[in-house]
């Protein structure tokens, strides 16, 4: 959910792909690792994304910085030989925006609500997308088939948040075939379609459609580190690494002030750990950049870019139990708790000084 320029490095994100695998009886030996879900289990996960982006024009350079956290309430529905569905709902949505041009740094988090002193233009959009949902089905393979809702939470979110230029810039990444791509295409790559051992690496590539610079590929190989014991788990570790280019001629669609967007070039490289006894995704952990140039559309074809854009961002994705959440929750209230107290200390004062 980074605006349109974060995109170029992660997007706004992913799907929790969980995993198990089988543990092996024996050093070396092929290990399964593949999705699995339970009809009526229900858990939190949580996505973290931070990007600077730095804009170098010939007149100047800037630079933007843009955080945002999401987190779903995965609901498993149905699960058969042929058909995995599971709802996901809104549960958790922080945005944050620190850029020269858009005066203080702007952020609210629905878990802190009293954040809204600094949210008047984000705290809008992120309490209008908590509370709704997205509907996905798998075939009995894990591969997608359908994937829905995001449509009509936009939607929602549009209604309640008219005239808002934040907004206006998210919601064209924010369509049902975009958000499937990031959610679930993109996490494709950590599932083998055989049995791995230690060692083994397997490769994938995932095509994004995307409306600012066409057709994005990004290629990826992924390796079977190795299994590893850690406060009494078996776990399985993975690394990955990503190159990403634009397939085919650019888009010719003008970008913001009618400029025209080309992306360039970019990288991910990543590591996760997999609890086979749970069949979840513990956590994810990555460094993504991107390159996109920016041309004036009046130019010779061959005219040099008027400038060019890098962006360089982390990811994090974490799968809490219900107590490791309420325990979030509960920090969350106390931090809340203190920014309103303060906020009432600063308030109180101010009246006090002001002439009688």
């Amino acid at each position: 959910m980074l605006n349109q320029m974060n995109r170029s490095s992660a997007g706004w994100l992913w799907m929790l792909l969980m995993v198990a695998a089988t543990v092996p009886a024996g050093a070396g030996e092929p290990i399964a690792i593949r999705p699995r879900w339970t009809a009526g289990d229900a858990r939190y996960f949580e996505i973290s994304e931070s990007a600077v982006q730095t804009l170098a024009a010939p007149q100047a350079t800037m630079k933007t910085a843009v955080d945002q956290v999401v987190g779903f309430r995965e609901i498993v529905d149905e699960v058969t030989a042929e058909k995995i569905a599971l709802t996901w709902v809104f549960e958790r949505m922080a945005l944050g925006l620190n850029s020269p041009t858009m005066g203080p740094k702007m952020e609210y988090d629905t878990d802190v609500p009293n954040l809204e002193r600094t949210g008047k233009l984000v705290g809008p959009i992120c309490r209008n997308f908590v509370g709704a949902t997205l509907k996905l089905e798998l075939d009995g393979q894990g591969k997608v088939t359908s994937f829905t809702g995001m449509k009509e939470a936009v939607d929602k979110v549009g209604k309640n948040t008219l005239g808002n230029m934040i907004f206006s810039q998210l919601r064209e990444g924010m369509t049902d075939d975009l958000t499937r791509n990031e959610y679930v295409d993109s996490r494709m790559v950590l599932y083998p379609d055989r049995p791995v051992k230690e060692g083994d690496a397997w490769k994938a590539e995932v095509r994004r459609n995307d409306p600012r610079f066409g057709t994005l590929v990004t290629k990826y190989v992924v390796k079977f580190d190795r299994m590893t014991e850690e406060n009494g788990r078996t776990l399985a570790i993975l690394s990955y690494e990503g190159a990403r280019s634009r397939a085919g001629a650019p888009s010719t669609r003008p970008g913001p002030m009618g400029q025209l967007w080309e992306y360039v070039e970019g990288a991910v490289t990543g590591s996760a750990r997999f609890d086979p006894a749970k069949g979840t995704i513990i956590d994810q952990r990555e460094q993504t950049a991107g390159s996109i140039t920016i041309r004036d559309p009046k130019a010779a074809p061959d005219a040099p870019a008027t400038a060019r854009i890098e962006t360089r961002g982390t990811r994090a994705i974490v799968v809490m139990t219900q107590d490791e959440r309420n325990e979030q929750k509960a920090l969350h209230d106390k931090k809340s708790q203190e920014l309103k107290l303060e906020r009432e200390a600063k308030e109180k004062a101010a009246k006090e000084e002001k002439p009688k």
